[in-house]
């Protein structure tokens, strides 16, 4: 199975995760 593709992607998603919530805190 593709599971270091899966990390890449899970990675990214938390990277944006963390903008978001960055930016609504900061609000």
């Amino acid at each position: 199975m593709a599971n270091e593709g899966y990390h890449e992607a899970e990675e990214n998603l938390t990277q944006a995760t963390k903008d978001m919530h960055k930016a609504i805190v900061s609000l």
